[in-house]
């Protein structure tokens, strides 16, 4: 019996040793490459998948105490044509930063999008800038033997493999990068591309928080103009609650910062704070391109979060609507609204 017991514990701290051996490679291999370019920042927990045409194979990394990893890689299937998808029908795979938008299994599917099914949002901001037509651009399995450049301009594929990578694919956060071939940087690079970036968000935030319009506008290329109708209302709600002695405050969180070709997407959520609390405002998209040393956002796209119920409002004003009503219950928030209007009085008189 005694015996049996030593086999055994023997046997666990065998398992458990190849356990850490296997850990500690994946690390160790993963420190010593060099990164992909298009993975500037990646949160922690957050997966991205990079498919490379040139050599017709697909990687899943992820992030872990900031270091970037590749988990898996695999061959798959792109455009039977070469080249950037231009039109409907050209046969071609896009190349871009994209992000998947749904999911489907195998009893929604037909035989031909096998036992997984992923579209992703082609085409995308800049796609549609470029005037790039085309759509129903998916990741899916096969019931086929995988062929490469098979497809009519999605990513392919075999279904045992689409399915291992599947719960490492969060929907409307796990971006899906197509290029042609990767570029790999060193890390120290790519932090030196990361710092840059982060300052240009930290101002382009904080000239909203300060109502700086002209200073936000001075962050966009001279051929973008954004969208500033909700500018007007912000001005009008900070300098009324302003009175009251309190401030809004906006925040990020959960930045990621991926490239492809000469485009930077950050893609981050974005947060409105006021007193103790807040309220998530959506996720945010700007595109921007570096010329000359400096950063100009080509383009910014503001969401609700995943399958969140749409507001014809701004996503900023909507949150900051929300929250004040919520507030409206809030015991601090109450007596400040109290002690405001009563100096307000007492100035009056």
């Amino acid at each position: 019996m005694k015996n049996i017991i030593k086999i055994k514990t023997c046997s666990l701290k065998i398992i458990l040793f190849l356990f850490i051996i296997t850990i500690f490679s994946e690390t160790l291999i993963s420190a010593s490459e060099k990164i992909p370019e298009s993975l500037v920042m990646l949160p922690k927990g957050i997966n991205a998948v990079i498919v490379e045409k040139n050599k017709q194979r697909i990687y899943l990394y992820s992030s872990n105490n900031n270091l970037i990893y590749k988990k898996f890689d695999f061959p798959c299937s792109t455009g039977e044509v070469s080249g950037i998808k231009l039109r409907q029908g050209d046969k071609k795979t896009p190349e871009g930063v994209y992000f998947f938008t749904d999911k489907y299994e195998d009893k929604d599917l037909t035989p031909v999008y096998g036992k997984k099914a992923f579209p992703i949002n082609y085409p995308n901001f800049i796609d549609k800038i470029e005037k790039r037509k085309g759509s129903a651009i998916w990741l899916h399995g096969t019931n086929k033997r995988l062929k490469p450049m098979d497809s009519n301009g999605c990513i392919v594929m075999q279904n045992n493999e689409i399915l291992q990578i599947s719960p490492f694919i969060a929907l409307g956060k796990t971006p899906i990068i197509l290029t042609n071939k990767i570029f790999y940087q060193k890390k120290e690079n790519l932090n030196k591309q990361k710092y840059e970036i982060l300052k240009i968000l930290i101002k382009w935030i904080k000239t909203i928080n300060e109502e700086s319009y002209d200073d936000y506008i001075q962050f966009y290329d001279s051929n973008y103009l954004p969208e500033t109708k909700w500018w007007t209302t912000w001005q009008k709600i900070k300098k009324k609650f302003k009175k009251q002695g309190l401030k809004f405050l906006i925040l990020t969180d959960n930045i990621g910062i991926y490239k492809e070709n000469h485009i930077f997407v950050l893609f981050f959520d974005m947060n409105v704070k006021l007193l103790e609390n807040s309220m998530k405002i959506g996720k945010t998209k700007l595109f921007l391109k570096k010329e000359n040393n400096i950063y100009k956002i080509t383009g910014d796209f503001f969401e609700n979060f995943y399958r969140q119920k749409v507001s014809k409002k701004n996503c900023l004003i909507n949150a900051v609507e929300k929250l004040v009503n919520n507030l409206k219950t809030n015991k601090e928030y109450i007596k400040k609204i109290k002690t405001s209007n009563y100096i307000s009085l007492k100035e009056q008189n």
